[in-house]
C-alpha cells in the first residue's frame, strides 16, 4: 500500500532519501544540489517535507517552501528506481499542499543536463519559465512554473 506523510527533514527516512538524491544528482550534474536546499526547510509555517511510503518503506520525497506570498517552490523531489509513479504522486501532493497553504503558483529548478528530470516536469504539465532568483543568468539551470488555479 502506498501512502504519503509529512515528515521532519531530520528524520531517519528523510536523511536516507536525501542522501540518495544527493548521490544521484552528483553523478548526473557533478553537484549534489544540497547547497540549494536549506536543511531548516520544512519547519517554516507554509513549508512541508513529504515522504512517500510503499508498504512502510520510504521510496520518494519532496519539499515545498515559500518563495513569495503567492508562489511556492518545489525542491528535492526524488524517487527510488523501480518506484513507478512515486515521484508523480509526491509532486501532486506538494501541489495540493501548496493550494491548501494559499499559494496559486509553483516554481522549481533543475539542471539542464538532468534530461530525465526535465522530461518528468514537462510530463507533469509544468512549463518552462525565465530563470528566477539565484538561477538568473545560469545556462545550466532550467526553471519551470505551474499555475495551480
Amino acid at each position: 500500500m502506498y501512502s504519503i506523510k509529512s515528515s521532519d527533514i531530520f528524520s531517519k527516512d528523510a536523511s536516507q532519501l536525501l542522501g540518495e538524491l544527493n548521490e544521484a544528482l552528483f553523478k548526473i550534474t557533478g553537484s549534489s544540489g544540497a547547497d540549494s536546499f536549506c536543511m531548516t526547510s520544512g519547519t517554516e509555517v507554509r513549508s512541508v517535507f513529504l515522504i512517500g511510503y510503499l508498504d512502510g518503506e520510504p521510496i520518494a520525497c519532496g519539499a515545498l517552501r515559500e518563495a513569495s506570498a503567492q508562489i511556492a517552490e518545489i525542491k528535492r523531489v526524488y524517487a527510488r528506481k523501480n518506484s513507478i509513479g512515486a515521484a508523480h504522486k509526491i509532486v501532486l501532493a506538494l501541489e495540493k499542499q501548496a493550494q491548501r497553504n494559499g499559494f496559486n503558483t509553483v516554481i522549481l529548478e533543475t539542471r539542464a543536463v538532468n534530461t530525465k528530470a526535465v522530461s518528468f516536469y514537462l510530463s507533469c504539465n509544468y512549463i518552462l519559465c525565465p530563470n528566477y532568483g539565484k538561477y538568473i543568468g545560469r545556462a545550466d539551470a532550467v526553471c519551470f512554473t505551474k499555475n495551480l488555479k
